[in-house]
């Protein structure tokens, strides 16, 4: 309701001065609360927002993204993986490949499954900008569920079976057995 919402707008700008800082985005597209703050919703569609501000962020916990290429129903941005490519696509997207990518980087339980996992977040990263939405989340979702699946100390107890963008236009099927215990 439009009460709650309010409450809530309240609630976040005396959080914000209680701890000495201010809302720097807005939570709601339909409705422009906090439609002055610097990275509003508004401000990013319109382009009035000082870029500045994006480079001084400075957040407790992994950078989001680069920089913002395009604002629109989803979020463009550029992330880098560990080994130097250069991703771009949707907020949640390129950052899920690029959690897979770390995942798979941090497991040296199986150096060659790592290696296969690094390669294979790398090529869905390379052709990201090329899949349509649904097929960009559902391929980044199989890459984060295989990614976790091989990260289990004694690795899946069932076949996985997962999408990976092959062309733009299709996908190849990818198969992995599970891992044994040595």
């Amino acid at each position: 309701s439009d009460d709650e919402l309010a409450l809530a707008e309240s609630w976040l700008q005396r959080y914000a001065a209680r701890h000495a800082g201010s809302a720097i985005t807005n939570f709601d597209q339909i409705r422009p609360f906090l439609s002055d703050a610097p990275l509003s919703y508004q401000r990013l569609v319109s382009r009035t927002y000082d870029r500045t501000i994006i480079e001084n962020l400075h957040f407790s916990g992994p950078k989001l993204a680069d920089r913002i290429d395009h604002v629109g129903s989803a979020m463009a941005v550029t992330v880098t993986l560990g080994n130097g490519t250069v991703v771009h696509g949707d907020l949640v997207v390129a950052n899920s490949i690029k959690e897979s990518f770390n995942r798979a980087s941090q497991d040296t339980s199986d150096k060659e499954l790592s290696q296969t996992l690094q390669r294979l977040a790398t090529e869905l990263g390379k052709v990201l900008e090329k899949l349509d939405t649904d097929t960009a989340r559902k391929a980044a979702d199989d890459l984060d569920t295989l990614t976790k699946e091989a990260a289990r100390p004694q690795g899946g107890t069932e076949r996985q079976t997962v999408s990976s963008p092959r062309t733009a236009g299709g996908l190849l099927p990818v198969t992995t057995e599970p891992r044994r215990p040595s």
